[in-house]
């Protein structure tokens, strides 16, 4: 059987130094079942000696959704200037949330290696499965983009990282800003049109999958080249407990929150603190703080694409 060549893509920022060791099993395994696999850190991606005879490979990730978010806006960017398409990926899970696998039903082994047969199979068959991608000021964003409760959250995990991120890393961010959350005022336009103003925290929405477990957005699809808006009018901490609350139960409907669709959506708003406005409200993507409002989001022309798994239906 000819084998098959790969791009092994990680980052060795996370996982604490172990996501190289990681790298090196995976490959080491892949190559057992007919997979080549050139391994590089995520940061050789734009490296001039990388790029012309390796431009065309599939590429394999390994990572959470900050590594996979990084690994599609470079193949993308890099595609533009070719003007071709992006080839096609696969991820193996090693993040928290891991909200991009999980949609596309990539879900290997905790240990990567022993997934090999299975992601070696996955690429050989070939199946395709397609995914907008969304730009929030210019960057990448696969699952979401919010403002509000959740981006303060992610900003304060953020400033106070110190190494890996668990699911418990966000105990003490969640706390410290239900007691000191105010909804921030906030303004949002769909395809050009005023849709909101007042106090709310707003999610726009990619794919169903939400990093606290639930489904803020459940009727989202990745393939349809529009954006799930999910807008939660609130004004408290205990607004918010609410929201999260029906989200887990199934119940945020209207109204309660305002659910619509668009393909380009501006948001602006201010930060409250107290009586006082203290600057632009915060942003996250996928995640992973972003800076502050305002924010222009729209649905990119290019797509991408996923190996399927043989037993899913493609897209």
């Amino acid at each position: 059987m000819k084998p098959l060549e790969v791009r092994l893509i990680f980052n060795p920022r996370s996982g604490v130094g172990r996501s190289e060791a990681r790298a090196m099993r995976l490959d080491q395994s892949l190559r057992e079942h007919g997979i080549h696999s050139h391994v590089m850190p995520i940061e050789s991606l734009g490296h001039p000696s990388n790029a012309k005879h390796m431009d065309h490979l599939p590429a394999i990730i390994l990572g959470g959704d900050g590594t996979v978010r990084s690994v599609v806006e470079h193949l993308l960017n890099r595609q533009s200037q070719l003007d071709s398409t992006p080839p096609p990926m696969l991820i193996v899970p090693t993040g928290t949330a891991n909200l991009v696998a999980r949609h596309v039903g990539h879900r290997w082994s905790t240990d990567p290696t022993h997934g090999a047969a299975e992601i070696a199979q996955t690429i050989r068959t070939n199946l395709k499965r397609r995914l907008d991608v969304a730009r929030v000021n210019g960057r990448v964003m696969l699952a979401m983009c919010g403002v509000g409760f959740d981006a303060d959250v992610v900003h304060d995990l953020a400033d106070r990282r110190r190494g890996a991120i668990t699911k418990l890393s966000y105990i003490g961010p969640i706390t410290r800003r239900l007691i000191r959350f105010t909804p921030p005022l906030i303004r949002v336009d769909g395809d050009g049109q005023r849709i909101f103003e007042g106090p709310a925290t707003v999610i726009a929405a990619n794919m169903p999958e939400y990093g606290a477990g639930f489904s803020i957005a459940p009727e989202a699809r990745s393939n349809d080249r529009l954006l799930d808006l999910t807008i939660l009018p609130m004004n408290s901490s205990w607004d918010a407990i609410g929201c999260a609350i029906r989200a887990a139960r199934g119940k945020l409907k209207p109204p309660r929150a305002m659910l619509l669709r668009a393909s380009h959506i501006r948001i602006e708003g201010n930060r409250i603190e107290g009586n006082r406005i203290e600057g632009n409200a915060k942003v996250q993507i996928d995640g992973e703080p972003l800076g502050d409002l305002p924010v222009e989001i729209h649905v990119d022309p290019k797509s991408i694409e996923f190996f399927a798994r043989p037993e899913r239906s493609t897209d």
